[in-house]
């Protein structure tokens, strides 16, 4: 019975280890920029478009600026013809206007 109990104890303890583990790989993956200010510019992900196969779907939709940042998240987005709606912060991603930095490999 003392077997059993002190194996149940060592198995406790490395489901603790693993969810540690499992939750800083999650958290170092995690894309930190999630600042928005009003008057950027930004993409919003459009769940809905079911137009093309998952591997040719682009998901990401519009150039639209910020309006306003509520607490908790919550963006008001402004349309190209000024029309406004709000939106969940998570769905959205900062629009970086250039050219892309060219890296030369050698």
């Amino acid at each position: 019975m003392n077997a059993f109990e002190e194996l149940r104890n060592e198995s406790y303890i490395n489901s603790l280890i693993y969810k540690d583990k499992t939750k800083r790989w999650h958290d170092t993956r995690l894309k930190g920029n999630k600042q928005f200010e009003a008057g950027k510019k930004v993409l919003l992900y459009n769940s809905r478009l079911k137009l093309f196969p998952r591997k040719l779907c682009i998901r990401w939709s519009g150039l639209f600026k910020i309006n306003h940042v509520y607490p908790y998240g919550v963006i008001e987005l402004w349309n190209k013809d000024r029309s406004s709606f709000k939106v969940n912060g998570h769905i959205i991603k900062h629009y970086e206007e250039g050219m892309p930095n060219e890296e030369r490999i050698e």
